[in-house]
């Protein structure tokens, strides 16, 4: 994050939402960099989800539906992050999702969001990788990823995710972004 220009200051942070928290091993590290933060993981996965709560005191967990809403106020997180959440989503899903983020988002808050970057989507079909080029994200159901991906996988590659511009030939593209 200090390096695209959005450095993390514990300090400016008092409340965490880490959405798609799945085992909570994002949570973990920003436990450790966010000590006596209010540290918040949500995820539709409730067996993941019951499973942080007996093994990871030091955070809050909830369950969430599918499809938004979330069961937060409006503007309670400082710092929001989606750790390849949208990888798996349709474009609508993800529409829904990041205007739902943007809400739970404090005003002058940070959204970080990953998806695959583009070392991953340079190597498929090169229809696909243009579609990439030109839309910026594409969630594709492609029969030529048979096998790519696991089963039920709906991969979505990205340019960038939302705002802010990824790191050239990455693995997962990263967008930061300030909610005015």
């Amino acid at each position: 994050m200090e390096k695209a220009g959005h450095p993390l200051s514990s300090s400016s942070i008092r409340e965490v939402l880490d959405f798609g928290c799945g085992c909570g091993r994002t949570l973990r590290w920003l436990g450790r960099e966010f000590r006596g933060k209010r540290l918040t993981g949500a995820d539709a996965d409730e067996e993941m989800i019951g499973w942080s709560r007996r093994h990871l005191r030091f955070a809050e967990f909830t369950s969430n539906p599918p499809w938004p809403p979330l069961p937060f106020s409006s503007g309670r997180f400082d710092f929001v992050c989606a750790i390849s959440v949208f990888t798996h989503s349709s474009a609508a899903m993800r529409r829904r999702w990041l205007a739902e983020l943007a809400r739970v988002t404090a005003p002058g808050g940070l959204v970080l969001l990953t998806a695959h970057g583009e070392a991953v989507w340079s190597r498929l079909p090169d229809e696909l990788s243009e579609r990439v080029r030109r839309e910026g994200m594409v969630t594709t159901f492609s029969e030529k990823l048979r096998g790519f991906f696991p089963p039920g996988t709906r991969p979505a590659f990205a340019r960038s995710v939302g705002c802010g511009r990824p790191p050239a030939a990455t693995s997962r593209a990263s967008s930061i972004c300030r909610r005015e």
